[in-house]
């Protein structure tokens, strides 16, 4: 049996010479009288559902028979080619061996495993997946206690989402069995634990203070093996360690110290208090700081209207009413307590209506500055009504400065209680973890779409349809609070909801074309039993009759208003000489054509893929100008400002050829704001974006399309159609 023998005095070897394999993971084992637990501590590792390891055992001159049981085991499994053993030549310590095992490591990812703890099989690949997701070279875990035989007590240890520096000096939540570098972001000769009391978590602050953040993965991987006659550790001495810690290597001051050492004390008993008590009912307590927000931002908007009632509008309304023109219409409003309570509580019920609709309540699914220009649209809407109900009260316009001066105060509520409660909230809640069944190999794009709210969830496990059976799957679920049902078809996506339902478990489903003809369905009662009925006509006559009038309004007004950026653009457009206009035919509803207009441009894609747009010499980055001659087609009805953005003849005609449920997105007029704009994105594929414009379809009403357009103001991307030519 070969082993390895590293001496004290060996050179860190230079990681540029090693030959890292790209997923490979190095598990460093430090080896010092644990021949009673290192059996299962190996098996752990080689039960893992992540093949791509390798085993360093660093035994540390224990002497108790560690090394020869380790031989034995080295030699009887069928993972003995990845598992390797290194001696040290004297005693050194847990600090120094983890070391030696870090210079003799192969891998791209380093882990770190002490003899007597143990990981749960999926450990591996659950953690290089979040990673993997991150972008992150540094990760962490929540893990378990377990009693003398590793058989887990049920105490878990919970972990924030993000640690750096400054805040991991008040929070020792990094266990080292949990951790796992990635050494293409957090450099091998960086991971070398110092001889001292806690080398761990003076490693741990070493690298953060690089700048470098660790990220925690809320889910239990690891069982701490700690037997029940040392639950009760020393607090005096994890006092006197961590004060050593803050002064020797964060070089903080004895004042700071002190500050971060009652943060310590803080944090730990409230994770305590949190985790013990309060996770148990977490989705209670999720809705209960959602509302608090909610609550919050209605109270901020409607003390400011009070404020500007009493003070400006109200005086206003009480005094004799006289027309510009000096006509006396009679004496003014007269309000008692009752009569302003009134007033109030209207006002009230008008923002929670529009905050609601405009999805300015979304806390707990919106990044604070989405749902801060979401707040502000619901506000500013609520105000112009509120306006205009104050004047109707007075018979005249009352003045209008006031009520800006409300908004802009209003609005700045708003932005501290969305990014006070985003704070609260990630501060409280961690990402949702979630597993993914998927019906097809390739998980790349589900992963990519979920990364973009890392901050929300997390995909933790995948599973693939066609390589487990029903049963495996359904036990992996319930294993999980959060399932992603994706292309998973047929009879098993249906089993596998109903069974999520029925044990309490969120189903988040890929819609399917069906799901989304379902959803957009009404209900009728008018039998023994409930009957879904499938329309297929989208829009009722007044409806169509209200959705011209607002089009034609609303063009008119936008010529208006915009025909001084009607004519300068006109101007630099006609400077490279050139044709004004490029009309293309494309398609509208029922598959009529017609010629849609926009200005005409250079175009020009750089090197790293941005789209430039040149006018007369001079470089625009993503201009919307082109678009603005669609007003004339909305004005002939042609388009509407609202409605699937239209297709050139050829493409249309190649997908309806490919899909005839894609000609269901004409059954309504194209139009110059798309629902795929504001909800979806360009570069999904076909068929999802026919089945968010058949939702659109499905389920329209007049209220849709407001929220669009106030929504295109945020959303408002260039159309796809720019992307077909």
């Amino acid at each position: 049996m070969d082993i390895e023998t590293v001496s004290c005095k060996d050179p860190f070897s230079n990681p540029a010479d090693a030959n890292h394999n790209d997923t490979l993971v190095s598990v460093i084992v430090p080896v010092y009288h644990a021949k009673e637990y290192i059996e299962k501590t190996i098996r752990s590792v080689e039960a893992q559902t992540f093949h791509n390891w390798e085993l360093i055992l660093v035994d540390d001159c224990g002497g108790d028979g560690s090394l020869e049981l380790i031989q034995k085991i080295k030699e009887a499994s069928p993972y003995g080619g990845q598992i390797r053993i290194i001696q040290n030549e004297k005693n050194l310590g847990a600090a120094m061996s983890r070391n030696h095992g870090v210079e003799k490591a192969t891998g791209r990812y380093i882990a770190f495993l002490d003899a007597d703890d143990c990981w749960l099989p999926t450990k591996l690949e659950e953690q290089l997946l979040f990673m993997r997701q991150k972008g992150v070279g540094f990760s962490f875990t929540s893990y378990e206690f377990g009693d003398e035989n590793a058989a887990a007590t049920g105490r878990v240890v919970h972990v924030p989402h993000k640690l750096d520096f400054r805040h991991a000096l008040s929070r020792t939540v990094i266990f080292t069995s949990t951790v796992i570098f990635d050494t293409k972001i957090v450099p091998k000769e960086q991971i070398r634990m110092p001889d001292m009391p806690s080398e761990d978590t003076a490693l741990w602050w070493t690298i953060l203070k690089t700048g470098v953040c660790a990220y925690g993965m809320d889910r239990a991987l690891t069982i701490y093996r700690r037997p029940a006659s040392s639950l009760s550790s020393d607090k005096k001495s994890s006092v006197k360690r961590l004060w050593n810690l803050l002064i020797r290597v964060a070089g903080c001051g004895k004042i700071a110290a002190l500050f971060h050492l009652i943060g310590w004390a803080f944090h730990a008993t409230m994770r305590r208090i949190w985790f013990r008590r309060i996770t148990n009912h977490i989705e209670v307590w999720n809705r209960v700081v959602v509302l608090l927000s909610d609550l919050a931002e209605t109270a901020i908007a409607t003390l400011v209207y009070a404020m500007y009632w009493f003070r400006v509008y109200y005086p206003e309304l009480e005094s004799p009413r006289i027309s510009q023109d000096g006509f006396y219409f009679g004496p003014g409003l007269k309000l008692f307590r009752r009569g302003h309570v009134v007033v109030l509580l209207i006002y009230v019920i008008l923002v929670c209506v529009l905050l609601r609709s405009l999805r300015g309540n979304k806390a707990a699914e919106q990044k604070p500055g989405s749902r801060f220009i979401n707040q502000v649209c619901a506000l500013v809407l609520t105000d112009v009504i509120t306006y205009f109900q104050l004047s109707l009260m007075n018979n005249w316009l009352v003045p209008v400065l006031p009520m800006v001066r409300a908004v802009l105060w209003q609005a700045l509520g708003s932005l501290v209680v969305s990014y006070l409660t985003y704070s609260i909230y990630r501060g409280l809640f961690s990402a949702k973890e979630m597993l993914l069944v998927s019906g097809t190999e390739d998980v790349d794009s589900v992963l990519s779409r979920f990364s973009t709210r890392s901050d929300m969830y997390y995909i933790s496990r995948v599973v693939n349809t066609k390589k487990l059976d029903e049963n495996a799957i359904l036990q992996e679920t319930d294993l999980f609070r959060n399932v992603i049902l994706w292309n998973v078809t047929g009879g098993l996506k249906g089993r596998l909801a109903k069974h999520c339902y029925a044990k309490g478990i969120n189903v988040y489903l890929m819609p399917e074309t069906d799901d989304v003809l379902v959803k957009g369905t009404h209900t009728l009662h008018q039998f023994s039993s409930s009957i879904y009925l499938l329309k297929n006509y989208p829009m009722e006559a007044e409806q169509r009759i209200v959705k011209r009038l607002l089009d034609i309004v609303l063009a008119l007004v936008f010529i208006v208003l915009l025909s001084p950026v009607l004519a300068v653009t006109t101007l630099i457009v006609l400077a490279d000489g050139k044709p004004l206009l490029h009309p293309s035919e494309r398609v509208s509803k029922n598959g009529k054509q017609f010629r849609m207009l926009k200005f005409r441009t250079v175009r020009k894609v750089q090197e790293d893929g941005t789209l430039l747009y040149i006018r007369g010499g001079r470089t625009l980055r993503r201009s919307h100008l082109d678009e603005l001659p669609q007003l004339f087609n909305i004005l002939k009805g042609e388009m509407s400002f609202i409605g699937p953005r239209p297709d050139r003849l050829d493409v249309y005609s190649a997908r309806c050829a490919e899909n005839p449920l894609y000609a269901c997105r004409t059954k309504v007029k194209a139009g110059m704001i798309g629902y795929t704009q504001v909800y979806g994105k360009y570069n999904s594929s076909v068929e999802e974006r026919m089945n968010l414009d058949l939702e659109y379809i499905q389920n329209y009403s007049l209220w849709l399309d407001v929220q669009l357009f106030i929504f295109s103001f945020k959303f408002f991307t260039r159309a796809d159609d720019e992307r077909q030519e």
